[in-house]
Parts: C-alpha cells; structure tokens; sequence
C-alpha cells in the first residue's frame, strides 16, 4: 500500500461542480476521523502537491479538489464567468458543502487558495463554524501583502487583464509558456548540481504545473491580486500561518492584516527555504509542516 501511494493517479476521482469538469484526490486515514481539506495554490495541479496532501494524511483524511482553470480543470470562461475571487469561493463552498455536509473539517490554503477560502468562509458563517483549524501556507489577505512598487503592481494589471483575453493568451501559450523554454528557465534557476538527476526531476515538476493551468484564469487572477482585500470581514477563527519564505511576500503586513480578518493569529516559519522541494517527494514536503503545526494537527 505505501508504494501506491506513491502514484497520485491511483487515488484521482472524476469532479463535476457547476457544469464545470475538473479532478479530486481522496486519501483517507483509517486511525483518524480528521477531515482535512486542502487547497492548493495558483498555477500547480494536484500532483504538484502529492508529497504535502501525503504529509497531511499522516494526521486525517485529506480532500484535495482543483480549482476552476487551474490543474486542468474547466475554467470560468467556458460556462460565461469571469475568474472573480467571489466565483473561486462560491465554487468551494458549493464543493464543502457537497462533500462535507455538517461535519467539522480543517482547512489548509496554499496562497492564493488561502486567499480564496478566506473569502469563502467570509460569506458562509455557517461552514466557518465548522472549521475546527484553519491553516495557511505562504497565504496572503490583501494586496499590500506584496512587496511591489506601484509602478510594478501596475504592470502586472495591465500585463495580468492582457493576458486574460484569448489571443494574447494564446500567443503567449506558443511562444513564452511552452515546454522547452519553461524548462531551460528552471534547469537555469534551481539552486542544484547540474548534474543532478533531482534538477531535473523538480524542473520537469515545475514546467508541467505551468502547462496544466489556463493562462486565461492566471492572467485574470494575477490583475485582481494588485487591488484585492480580504479585510472587509471578521471570521470568528484563529489561524495559524506558516511563511514560506517568499520573497515577494510582506511577513509584517500579511500578520497584521490577518489580525484584523480573524480573532488570532499564529505565526510560524518553515524548515526548509527550497520551494522547489514541496513536490511529491512525502518527506521532503513534511519539512513545510513544522512541528508546532504538527502539535496542532494531532490535537484536533
């Protein structure tokens, strides 16, 4: 049994939300009744984040659903809707209410998921009262979160509503985002011996979470993180956030704005700096779990 679960695949089951049509992982935990819900961030499909949602298992039965236009899934586009963090959370929260029913859940969001189910808990107090832990792994809760100047959170709305549109992201998907030179630019930017056959392995990785994802929703998606807020509503939960290390990332700012949205806030550093690690390898993605998030975890 260990060894199958080495193979996403053999645990992928079809999801139709929405007259939208995507994929769900189910891993379940015989010794633990936890329900964990896990969403993943922007731009990765769910074998991106196999090794974490394994690591999770340790501690309950993990749900993992994609996201409209991201990991493969049909995007808002194809049913008339644009890729809004209101759609996003509308969509989860049909899928927990579909898959949960009353049952208390906990809840890990990896960036902009953290971003969205934030949101989803704001409009649905009743699925927020069911959460017995919230966690976030390199989330945010406002656009000042980001370290940019307003010269480049400018272009990136400009750039981010340009590529949303179908021909410039069809360009961009024949030219920019196609496999060879996705693949130089990693080989060239993890920090590994060229030698390394695990480069490779984490460059391969990181090229096919790019190409499983619908540039139309990313561009969308990308403008709207330069002027959104998450801080227009309290949530009546703690939540313990986990840096990840990202330079892009404000720490300050995203504590500050998490104490306004939710009544406590733990902060907390992972282990390992290396993103490129958080892949399917169990061991290696347990490093972003550190060990007074484990203490929580067992104590639900």
């Amino acid at each position: 049994m260990a060894s199958n679960r080495n193979d996403p695949a053999k645990f992928m089951a079809p999801l139709y939300m929405n007259h939208l049509e995507g994929r769900m992982v189910r891993l379940r935990n015989k010794k633990d009744s936890t329900e964990i819900l896990f969403i993943g961030d922007l731009s990765a499909n769910l074998e991106y984040w196999w090794g974490l949602i394994r690591a999770l298992n340790d501690f309950g039965s993990v749900t993992a659903p994609d996201l409209p236009g991201i990991g493969g899934m049909t995007s808002f586009y194809k049913i008339g809707k644009r890729p809004s963090l209101d759609n996003f959370a509308d969509y989860l929260s049909s899928f927990v209410k579909m898959s949960y029913r009353n049952r208390r859940i906990v809840i890990v969001g990896v960036g902009f998921g953290f971003a969205v189910v934030t949101r989803m808990l704001a409009k649905n107090p009743d699925i927020a009262a069911r959460v017995n832990l919230l966690i976030s792994l390199g989330g945010y809760a406002d656009h000042e979160d980001f370290i940019s100047r307003h010269h480049s959170a400018y272009a990136y709305q400009l750039l981010g509503n340009l590529f949303s549109m179908r021909i410039p992201a069809a360009i961009l998907k024949s030219t920019v985002y196609n496999r060879n030179l996705l693949r130089h630019k990693y080989l060239h930017h993890i920090s590994l011996p060229n030698s390394s056959s695990a480069k490779k392995v984490l460059a391969e990785n990181e090229v096919q979470r790019w190409l499983s994802s619908d540039l139309r929703t990313f561009g969308a998606v990308v403008s709207q993180l330069t002027k959104f807020s998450n801080c227009q509503h309290h949530i009546p939960l703690n939540v313990t956030h986990v840096s990840l290390s990202k330079k892009e990332l404000n720490q300050n700012h995203i504590d500050q704005h998490l104490r306004i949205i939710f009544d406590d806030v733990v902060m907390l550093h992972q282990i390992k700096k290396n993103v490129y690690s958080l892949k399917k390898d169990k061991r290696s993605a347990g490093a972003f779990l550190p060990p007074e998030l484990k203490q929580q975890l067992r104590a639900v």
